[in-house]
């Protein structure tokens, strides 16, 4: 199962038939992947009809069973297929094929097309002819009531230089009609530049007739299909095929399905048009149309685009919508994403930043809502109370925007809360049945809130979005969940309402709610992200976490296939990070803040999709990982910003290839992108490291180079280093350990000394702290007793205590022993294995502390396995020490502090140097160490002295070093300066 779904569900059940007869029947409610292999011998020599089947758990309910088959193979032992050679698809150039503002959503063609359209016969063919070849789609109506309702459609294609291929497809098109119908007759009529089938069909309430309309867009047959009456409850456009060795072809971002077929040496999609339908819903090729509230249905009308071509991008839809007019004002940012804390707090960690010059920020503050967070929604303003109130956070966002910041608060107008003192039903979507939708429920309050429906959305917002936009001045807003959706999202069913039935006008509400967003907070929008493909544009970035095209919380699994995302996203948005961590990773092995590693990984993720950078909620104050990432991000990302790319090339067997080959192959590992403006980005997730124009990239590694910068992360002499470069900049990044060792894991280490059962469903315990650090503060010791299946933190039943001897009185060397307590398994927790975990607090900060051992994602230490049977209790200690999370957080760090070559500098700290009018302004991180720092004096000059702001003297004398290099002496200071030459 998908792993967010792990028990929410009663599992899925996955079955599988052979002619009848079920082969697999197993029931799963995990999150791991299990192999299967069935034998087929039986059926030698006969026709075998595979079937493949997901239901409900044992308790048939189906809620959040999101199943996954994956990898399904016919082997066909001893069988060798004739092998198919293909010459090379022509050269590709991508500056055809990026999302273009168009009334199509049809694939856009590299090469130009000439179009045919004509009958021949009785046979409708439409033909795109150009420089790489043709593709002829040849048509037949349907002609009885057996027939599929479209007839019959074929392609012949030829790429140039290959021979002719046939395709068919669309042969299990089928309509569900309300009622019965049946084919009465059909007939063509001809246009221009179109050819339509008319069909009409004998219903029990009269006749119906169906239009269904061809076109060519570019390489693409798009099929217009219409019903004069509302008696069709389901369209399914079919699919391509059927061909031996279909392959799909993941593609990140995207909820369509692309197939390559290799006997074909042809790539394929088909879906259908979002912007151009009166459906309920959309679910692949399948349209449905749901009953209003009185009964009554909303006709059929659907635009169906089958596209085919030899190259992978011609058949990625286009995404028609103007691009965001503030790619330029975003696109040199990383954002901050806040979750918590008071105002008082992010006001100060703005100030903190911006005193090292990290001031190029978004922030988004989730979590102000004067009920709290995603409660009595949609009143959001008063600020709340316990976090500073309305003068805290006006303070908050004065603070930003006076330093360069864009400041967004989190508004929501998708979840209706029965608390908002405003609610009322009329607000509510409604399902066919009558009864009112329901969205997010709120598990720490236990309220469930409903569907906002669309009509009432715009109104809701007016409510409160210029308030608060008066009340804080904000200069940019963030929306949840709208980007996130895809339009078929809370449709209203409600009889005689606007649009009533349709997603098209949750398509119309939404586009406008953002611009309406823009003009009141006077900046960018900003939402959540995974369905945000369909919106891209409309606002103007989103957390770019997978959920389509890529599954979510696999994204360190996830390939570098950006094809999708640079060619049809980028050009409309700037989208920042990829996604919230914590839906990024799946079980992280590590405490609250991530390893560097892990997050090198991300960032290359970040610039290899060309997105901004974010910090998250864990990681967005921490000053060293906030200095990194702005001051190593933000000129490449200034640069690539909205800028589409000119080439997209992969590394397979040691080749650069397009991604049409690289798909051909499946190798997604190295990706090399060239902008329009002369930027090339280059990023490695192979184990192997990469040389490229003489810098060596480790895996997570990148490089950034042209359109006026040079950036990277990249092996300096065996060390992992940062470096960025423009004309007036100069970022460099040693990664030295003494500096960069941010776990915050303190040398302390609990376990279970004693254990005993002392009465039925009792046992004491003695616990065992190996104090090897100090701590600052008194903390509380909690034991969350836990169940893994539960969502969140699955805590099943607790033993929290305070220490007998307080922690800030513990000294390195002592062993502490803790107990023994009594503790008995309440009578309502049920026999299982429960994990048995500990950790420190403190009540006054907030916040746990990061200890040694096993840690189980929560800030929680793993102590073992409580067994419960019965009356009987069991323990089985962790076996594991949690070593490996420390040398995780080593690992891409400096261990032994060396001194880096960077060539226009030399060290084995951080500094950032910029210039500023006729001088060069040189910040440090730390400050408080004084390492070696030698410049070069062709890039710097050589000063005789240097000013010193900050520090303990006013200035500093610079000291001769070896080869056309100076060093100068740190002393503190905040910021040192010279004269530019």
């Amino acid at each position: 199962m998908r792993a967010d779904a792990v028990g929410k569900s009663d599992g899925a059940t996955f079955r599988i038939y052979v002619n009848g007869r079920k082969l697999l029947d197993v029931n799963r409610t995990d999150a791991a992947w299990r192999a299967f292999n069935l034998d087929l011998t039986p059926y030698a020599g006969r026709t075998a009809v595979i079937r493949f089947e997901t239901d409900p758990g044992p308790q048939d309910n189906p809620s959040f069973d999101f199943s996954l088959w994956g990898e399904r193979e016919l082997v066909l032992q001893g069988y060798r297929p004739k092998t198919i050679s293909h010459p090379a698809s022509p050269p590709l150039p991508l500056s055809a094929v990026s999302s273009r503002r168009a009334r199509t959503v049809a694939p856009t063609s590299g090469f130009p097309t000439a179009h045919s359209v004509g009958l021949t016969g009785d046979v409708a063919i439409f033909r795109s002819s150009g420089p790489d070849g043709t593709l002829e789609y040849r048509w037949r109506r349907p002609k009885s009531p057996t027939d599929p309702f479209l007839g019959s459609l074929v392609l012949r294609a030829r790429m140039r230089g290959d021979a002719p291929v046939e395709v068919p497809l669309a042969q299990d098109a089928r309509l569900t009609w309300v009622t019965s119908a049946t084919l009465r007759s059909s007939r063509w009529v001809a246009g221009r530049n179109w050819i339509s089938c008319i069909s009409t069909y004998d219903t029990p309430s009269g006749r119906a007739t169906l239009a269904a309309t061809g076109a060519l867009s570019d390489k693409s047959l798009v099929l217009g299909v219409s019903c004069d009456r509302p008696l069709i409850r389901e369209l399914y456009a079919g699919s391509w095929g059927p061909v031996l060795r279909r392959r799909p072809v993941a593609v990140p971002y995207y909820s369509g399905q692309v197939h390559f077929l290799p006997a074909q040496n042809l790539f394929v999609n088909a879906f259908l048009d979002w912007t151009a339908s009166s459906a309920s819903s959309h679910n692949g090729t399948r349209a449905t149309y749901g009953a209003l509230t009185d009964g009554s249905r909303v006709p059929l009308k659907e635009s169906v685009v089958y596209a085919a071509a030899w190259h992978l991008a011609e058949v990625l839809p286009n995404i028609p919508n103007p691009p965001s007019p503030y790619i330029a004002a975003v696109g040199g940012r990383i954002v901050l994403d806040n979750w918590g804390g008071s105002f008082t707090s992010i006001a100060d960690s703005f100030r903190r930043l911006a005193d090292y010059g990290i001031r190029d920020c978004i922030a988004l503050i989730h979590v102000w809502q004067r009920s709290g967070y995603d409660n009595a929604l949609p009143a959001h303003y008063p600020a709340a109370a316990s976090q500073g109130g309305d003068a805290g956070m006006r303070k908050l966002v004065s603070t930003g925007v006076g330093l360069g910041y864009k400041i967004a608060l989190h508004e929501n107008y998708v979840d209706y809360y029965p608390n908002y003192e405003g609610f009322t039903e009329s607000d509510i979507a409604l399902d066919s049945d009558g009864s009112r939708q329901k969205a997010w429920y709120n598990s720490g309050t236990g309220i469930q809130s409903f569907a906002v429906r669309p009509n009432a959305i715009l109104r809701l917002a007016e409510g409160q979005s210029p308030e608060i936009h008066r009340r804080y001045g904000t200069n940019a807003c963030y929306l949840d969940v709208h980007s996130a959706v895809p339009p078929w999202f809370h449709v209203d069913f409600r009889a005689g309402e606007q649009g009533a039935g349709t997603f098209r006008r949750v398509w119309d509400v939404h586009r406008a709610l953002w611009q309406y967003e823009r003009t009141t907070h006077h900046g960018p929008v900003f939402g959540e992200g995974n369905n945000h493909w369909y919106w891209s544009g409309c606002l103007d970035g989103v957390e770019a976490q997978f959920g389509v095209g890529w599954p979510a919380n696999q994204g360190m699994s996830a390939p570098l296939m950006v094809d999708f995302d640079l060619l049809k996203i980028h050009p409309l948005q700037v989208n920042h990070g990829m996604g919230y961590y914590e839906r990024w990773w799946n079980r992280p092995r590590w405490g609250a803040l991530p390893p560097m590693v892990v997050l090198d990984q991300y960032r290359m993720q970040e610039v290899a999709y060309g997105h901004a950078g974010l910090l998250g909620g864990s990681t967005w104050s921490v000053l060293p990982l906030a200095w990194l990432e702005h001051n190593l991000l933000t000129p490449v990302t200034a640069r690539y910003a909205g800028v589409p790319p000119s080439r997209i090339l992969y590394h397979v067997n040691g080749r650069w290839v397009d991604g049409t080959a690289a798909a051909k192959a499946g190798a997604w590992h190295r990706v090399r992108v060239t902008y329009a403006n002369g930027l090339e980005v280059v990023a490695n997730d192979d184990a192997a490291s990469l040389t490229v124009g003489g810098y060596t990239l480790g895996r997570f590694g990148w490089l950034a180079r042209g359109a006026g910068v040079t950036a990277y992360t990249a092996l300096r002499h065996g060390v992992v280093a940062d470096y960025a470069e423009t004309a007036d900049s100069v970022f460099a990044n040693a990664r030295n350990a003494a500096d960069w060792s941010i776990t915050g894991l303190r040398r302390i280490r609990p376990e279970v000394a004693s254990f005993r059962q002392t009465a039925p469903r009792t046992f004491s315990a003695t616990y065992r702290w190996t104090v090897n650090d100090r701590l600052p503060l008194n903390y509380n010791c909690f034991v969350h007793f836990v169940d893994p299946n539960r969502e969140g933190e699955g805590i099943v039943f607790q033993q929290d205590h305070p220490l007998a001897k307080p922690a800030s009185a513990w000294t390195p060397g002592q062993t502490v022993s803790d107990g023994p307590y009594a503790i008995t398994v309440p009578a309502d927790v049920p026999d299982g294995q429960y994990a048995w975990t500990i950790g420190l607090w403190s009540p006054d900060e907030g916040g746990r502390v990061s200890l040694q051992g096993v840690e189980d994602g929560h800030g929680r230490i793993r102590l073992g396995v409580l067994q419960v049977r019965g009356e009987e209790v069991r323990f089985v200690p962790e076996r594991i020490t949690g070593d490996a999370r420390l040398r995780l957080y080593e690992a891409n760090l400096n261990l032994r502090g060396l001194v880096v070559d960077f060539r226009t500098l030399r060290t084995n700290g951080s500094v950032m140097i910029r210039r500023q009018g006729r001088q060069w302004v040189l910040q440090t991180f730390p400050r408080n160490r004084q390492f070696v720092l030698e410049l070069s004096q062709r890039r710097f000059g050589r000063p005789r002295s240097v000013a010193c702001e900050g520090g303990p003297s006013r200035t500093v004398t610079p000291v001769p070093a070896r080869s056309g290099y100076w060093r100068l002496p740190l002393t503190g200071a905040r910021e040192y300066r010279w004269a530019a030459g």
